[in-house]
């Protein structure tokens, strides 16, 4: 009997992977069809005025960020110039960085503003099991120049997230950027 139960939960965790593996590739490929470099599809947790839960997909270009709300069609572009940061980070990860002074700074400074009550608030959801969620978040410097954080969260699929990241920063790096006068 135990060895029915375990074939079906490794039958059941191979056809996960292998469902999100063919989600992946197929928004990779509208993506690029559509010109972009890459892109993730996710739920969109704060920073759009959209509804938490909302289905987006997030396409990087050459110059900017493109983010799709998949429902009503409505569409976001954020430069590439005012992007400061992106990361793919699991709610543990957030968490333990929250626990040390190194990490507090790395959260408050580099990620969103509030993603402590972000990350708070999605673990509070269950209380009776842990929960681990995959979150994307893009830092960025609005209009007036105040540091703003959309956050984004695709359970399962930290690995794409990260590469996802990966690519754009890699395209951060290659920007011009001005100079700073002190």
């Amino acid at each position: 009997m135990g060895w029915v139960i375990l074939i079906a939960v490794v039958l059941g965790v191979v056809v996960g992977i292998w469902v999100q593996a063919r989600q992946n590739k197929a928004i990779r490929a509208a993506a690029q069809a559509a010109g972009a470099l890459d892109g993730v599809k996710c739920k969109h947790l704060a920073g759009l005025g959209l509804a938490e839960g909302a289905e987006c997909e997030v396409w990087s270009f050459p110059d900017r960020l493109e983010i799709r709300e998949k429902e009503t069609g409505q569409v976001f572009n954020l430069a590439l110039s005012k992007v400061r940061a992106v990361e793919a980070k699991t709610t543990q990860e957030i968490q333990k960085a929250h626990r040390s002074v190194l990490g507090r700074a790395f959260i408050g400074n580099l990620l969103v503003p509030g993603v402590g009550a972000i990350v708070g608030g999605l673990t509070g959801l269950d209380k009776t099991k842990k929960v681990n969620h995959d979150c994307l978040i893009i830092n960025y410097t609005d209009t007036s120049g105040e540091l703003q954080g959309v956050t984004f969260m695709d359970d399962g699929n930290i690995l794409r997230l990260r590469q996802f990241a990966a690519g754009v920063k890699k395209l951060l790096a290659d920007l011009p950027r001005e100079a700073v006068e002190l």
